[in-house]
């Protein structure tokens, strides 16, 4: 049987764990030291392009931009911590000269990488669709956008199982105490 609020087997006290090394991996794994509260720390993002069109491979380009110009993500390595976000394509009609280069079928997962550990992920989301090519930045946006929800998800995660496991946590008290 499922719990809700860790999402795993009960008694599973490992993956607990794991959340927890994982939250603290987005905040701390930079390197940014000690966080008070209202400050805002950069999330690093991994973009994996393994498209096989023109349209999928602009989105990719635009998806890059976003990143570069957001204040709350930055382009990531593998050498550290990081989401990463993977997109594929495919050109649906590539074998239809008259409709060849319209639109493409686009797959993109969220997971979470590992500093220096290329294989071992944390997924978070996967989604399909398609995309015109008149609306490859838009797509390259919403996709981005994605990204604070699914932190925002896995936050709310960590700290019901936290709350859980300790009724007497208060968060507020915590990001607010002087840690001189």
């Amino acid at each position: 049987m499922y719990n809700r609020v860790s999402l795993c087997p009960k008694g599973h006290l490992v993956v607990a764990a794991i959340l927890i090394l994982v939250a603290a991996f987005l905040y701390f794994g930079q390197g940014c030291g000690s966080i008070n509260a209202g400050d805002e720390v950069a999330v690093g993002i991994e973009v994996v392009d393994e498209t096989s069109d023109m349209i999928g491979s602009r989105i990719v380009y635009y998806v890059r931009e976003t990143i570069r110009n957001s204040e709350g993500y930055y382009l990531a390595g593998t050498n550290q911590n990081r989401l990463v976000l993977r997109i594929t394509s495919i050109d649906p009609h590539r074998d239809v000269a008259e409709e060849k280069g319209r639109m493409t079928a686009i797959s993109y997962t969220w997971t979470m990488g590992y500093e220096h550990n290329e294989y071992c992920y944390c997924f978070f989301s996967q989604n399909i669709g398609y995309c015109g090519s008149d609306r490859v930045k838009e797509m390259a946006e919403a996709i981005v956008s994605e990204a604070d929800g699914l932190l925002a998800e896995f936050w709310e995660l960590v700290y019901e199982w936290y709350k859980a496991r300790y009724p007497d946590f208060n968060l507020d008290s915590a990001l607010n105490s002087d840690s001189t």
